[in-house]
Formats: C-alpha cells, sequence, structure tokens
C-alpha cells in the first residue's frame, strides 16, 4: 500500500491511468481498486470527476486524483522544500492539490451546492485545472499556475473554454428562435 500512495503523490492533480500507478507499484489491478476505495473511504483521496456536457465534444471522462492535502504528498515521498523548489511539476501538483482543498470546504458550505470537475481534451490539446459548476448552466473554471510572473498565455484554455462555451449558448438561442 506504500508503494501505491506514493504512486498516488506523485500524481496528485493528475490523470494517470489506473494501470499506471498499479504497474509503478507493483501490485494488481484489483489491489489497487480496494487500495483507492479505501483511501477515498478514509476521505484521505478525492476524485474529481470529468465534466462531461453536450455543449462540448472530446472530452475525457476519468477523474483526477487528489491527495487531500499537499502535506500528504510531502511526507509520502519523504520530501523538503528545496526539493519541491526544484521540480516545477511537482510543485505545480502540490499547488493545485492546495487549491482544490481549499475550494473541497467552501463549496460544501455553500446554499448553491456547487460541484467541483475537472476539464480535459482527450488529444490532452487543452485542460481547465478545475471547474466549478454554479448551475442553471453557469460555470467557473481556474487554472492554477505555480509561476510569479503570469502570462496572458497562462489563460488560453480559460479562453478557449470561455469561447466555445459562448458559441454553444448563441447557437441555442438562434435554434429557438428559428422554431
Amino acid at each position: 500500500m506504500r508503494r501505491y500512495f506514493e504512486e498516488l503523490a506523485l500524481n496528485s492533480a493528475g490523470l494517470a491511468e489506473q494501470k499506471t500507478l498499479y504497474d509503478a507499484a507493483g501490485i494488481d489491478r484489483r489491489t489497487a481498486d480496494a487500495y483507492e476505495r479505501l483511501l477515498v473511504n478514509l476521505l484521505v483521496l478525492d476524485l474529481v470527476p470529468a465534466w462531461l456536457t453536450n455543449r462540448l465534444s472530446r472530452l475525457v471522462k476519468s477523474p483526477k486524483r487528489y491527495l487531500v492535502d499537499p502535506s500528504l504528498i510531502g511526507a509520502a515521498l519523504r520530501l523538503d522544500v528545496a526539493a519541491v523548489m526544484r521540480d516545477g511539476d511537482l510543485l505545480g501538483r502540490m499547488l493545485d492539490t492546495l487549491v482544490t482543498a481549499q475550494l473541497r470546504p467552501e463549496l460544501a458550505l455553500s446554499r448553491a451546492r456547487p460541484r467541483l470537475y475537472h476539464v480535459r481534451e482527450k488529444n490532452r490539446r487543452r485542460e481547465i485545472d478545475l471547474l466549478i459548476e454554479m448551475g442553471a448552466h453557469r460555470v467557473m473554471a481556474l487554472e492554477v499556475k505555480a509561476t510569479a510572473a503570469p502570462a496572458t498565455d497562462d489563460a488560453k484554455h480559460l479562453a478557449w473554454l470561455r469561447d466555445e462555451l459562448v458559441l454553444q449558448q448563441r447557437a441555442v438561442m438562434l435554434s429557438g428562435v428559428a422554431a
């Protein structure tokens, strides 16, 4: 279980295939499935589902796995601050995990009962780290970046999602007018 948990820690906030995780941990699929269920039931692992909508096509359907606290990543991998700061990918995963950990209780307390998702195209061209579905076709998308100097290009996938949803909304409105 320790090896499997280490693989989860390395891949927190990611979309690693289950086979990749259990092969790296040296266990079989059934054992990995049992470990994953146990960790979810113990509230140590959170599965953020993919946002599926008929408003967009070619989306990945698998959930993103998040350890519920980024400190679990550091403990599982025996990392210090210097090690995290040297590895930009790991720093980004830890930051994404932290943001998700902070959002989870806020969403649970909201009267609107918003739901948390992620978005990624199958061809991996575009992805949105987190999407909050507010209801009534309203969404809020978040992109988490570990940088001190964000650039316009860092938000290109947010702009893509906005543009796609606006186009879909216009198409629905026009089809309603034509009917």
